[in-house]
């Protein structure tokens, strides 16, 4: 008996394989201090419904209300907003024992707790994806927010040539204010039209009557897609095997792209989408 214990505590093929159970229901609370953030998750749990659920078997309810609130009602799966109250939540779900995806932390989380997990582009990525595609003589134009600061801080272009590169991640399809023609930046995503993330901003509209302001919306989308692929994986919604299976390794097909985490992180690897300023609209700029 003592010996059929060890087997069994320490697992191995004797241990059942874990199966979601059909008709259930993957309960998901959504931290809610950023408008765009809980709306782009919602258009993304619609489409996962409408498709059969997580695995063909569990329904996404989603819950809002503040980190602790939520944690305190037993939610143990979250989705973070990016900025506002971002910190206080990721610290919240660690220490409540909850998992905790976040669309996007412009590099605020350092370290990044271990049952946090951040799917958006960072600062390093960003930067990376700058210098790749630039050469020395580029000039960069000075940051205006406070993840620019960041970028610029990780990218060295001390030229004076005619390419102006804005260390700022635009999130708007339309042009920051007062940016020279022929910026070129790096960003989280763009709407270019027949795109994934085009398709997105569609079903966007057709749930809320418009297309989101940003990209934001679409990084929340991202963020639900990483949860329910994890959850998928684990074949189940207890927060430490789910947490496992991302730390383990996991990819995903977000609306801004592929999604990858390599496994012993907790950040993804993403593409950044490159646009340049033409005409007075940001495009595309194939390089």
């Amino acid at each position: 008996m003592l010996a059929a214990a060890l087997v069994a505590g320490c697992g191995g093929e004797d241990e059942p394989e874990r199966e979601l159970e059909p008709g259930g229901r993957a309960l998901i609370g959504v931290v809610d201090t950023e408008r765009l953030v809980a709306e782009g998750v919602r258009v993304e749990a619609n489409r996962i419904n409408n498709a059969g659920g997580i695995a063909a078997a569990l329904a996404v309810d989603l819950e809002r209300g503040s980190a602790t609130d939520l944690l305190d009602a037993g939610v143990r799966l979250l989705i973070l907003p990016c900025r506002r109250g971002l910190l206080a939540g990721a610290r919240a779900a660690q220490a409540r024992g909850a998992l905790a995806v976040a669309p996007c932390d412009d590099g605020r989380l350092v370290p990044v707790p271990e049952r946090v997990f951040s799917v958006g582009l960072s600062p390093a990525a960003q930067a990376e994806a700058l210098a790749n595609r630039v050469d020395g003589t580029a000039r960069m134009l000075p940051a205006q927010t406070r993840r620019g600061r960041r970028v610029a801080a990780l990218l060295s272009l001390e030229g004076d040539g005619s390419t102006r590169v804005s260390p700022d991640a635009p999130e708007r399809a339309q042009a920051p204010p007062d940016a020279p023609e022929g910026t070129l930046f790096a960003t989280f995503g763009f709407p270019q039209p027949g795109s994934r993330t085009d398709d997105f901003y569609e079903r966007f509209r057709a749930v809320f009557g418009r297309r989101p302001e940003s990209v934001v919306a679409a990084l929340a989308s991202d963020a639900l897609t990483v949860l329910a692929t994890a959850i998928e994986e684990a074949a189940s919604l207890e927060p430490g095997l789910v947490a496992a299976e991302l730390r383990s390794g996991l990819d995903a097909r977000g609306v801004l792209g592929e999604i990858e985490f390599p496994g012993e992180t907790n950040r993804a690897t993403v593409d950044a989408a490159i646009v340049r300023l033409r005409g007075g609209r940001l495009r595309l700029d194939p390089g």
